[in-house]
Formats: structure tokens, sequence, C-alpha cells
């Protein structure tokens, strides 16, 4: 899957995707007017909750996928059109994220966070990108 982990004031992910053993390196991360999106899922899944964020007009069909939207009021996730807002100061989905949630509650950054996610997630993998609100 993957490893996407924010604070209050930025978003961060590795690129790894694995596609049933084909390993692609793909953004999952992405800067939205005035909030930074990202997307634990398969590849075209950031593509589709984009499109759906932007009118949110229909209903939203994430299947197993979760989206994590950083904006100036918080932390939101969304495994349907409904958000839940989260009070932590970070947060973190996909495969990779227990471990980057320990590493946050140590004190590391974000980017050292996805690293040492890595170490133990071999879904989580490649160049990490991140993203200031």
């Amino acid at each position: 899957m993957t490893t996407i982990v924010c604070s209050l004031t930025e978003m961060a992910a590795d690129r790894l995707c694995d596609d049933d053993g084909i390993k692609t390196y793909i953004i999952k991360i992405k800067h939205l007017g005035d909030c930074i999106i990202g997307v634990a899922g398969d590849a075209e899944d950031l593509s589709k909750f984009i499109v759906w964020y932007q009118d949110q007009d229909s209903d939203l069909d994430m299947g197993e996928s979760t989206a994590l939207v950083l904006t100036k009021d918080g932390i939101f996730t969304y495994e349907s059109e409904h958000p839940i807002k989260h009070e932590e100061e970070y947060y973190s989905i996909g495969s990779g994220a227990p471990y980057a949630l320990s590493a946050l509650d140590s004190g590391f950054t974000l980017k050292e966070s996805i690293k040492a996610a890595r170490k133990r997630d071999l879904y989580t993998g490649g160049r990490i990108d991140v993203i200031e609100l």
C-alpha cells in the first residue's frame, strides 16, 4: 500500500506502488487550492478522489482506499463522502502508518517517519515527497 503522514502544516508520502507484484513509483500527494490531498490505495484513486473532492456532487466509492486531506481547519480522512476530523497534531494512513506514527511519537519529522516505516513495511519505498500547506 503506502505510507502517507501529515502534521497541521505539511504532508509527506512515499512513491512505491505495488500492482500485483509489479513495482512502479507514483506521486501520491497533491497540493489542491488551499489543501493537500493524499490517497493510500490504487494508483488511479488520487485522481478519482480529487475529481470528487472538487465537486462533491455524487457518492464517493473509495473501495479499500483512504484519502487524507489537510486544510487550515485540520486533518481529515475520507473512506466515504463523510469526512472524519482528527484532533491529533499528526496522522498517518497506509500500510506503514503504525511505524510512521511511532516515529512521530518519538519526535521524528514527517520525512524521517516515512524512512522509519520504509524499514519495516515492504509496501513503503522510493522517494519521499513533502508538501507544505
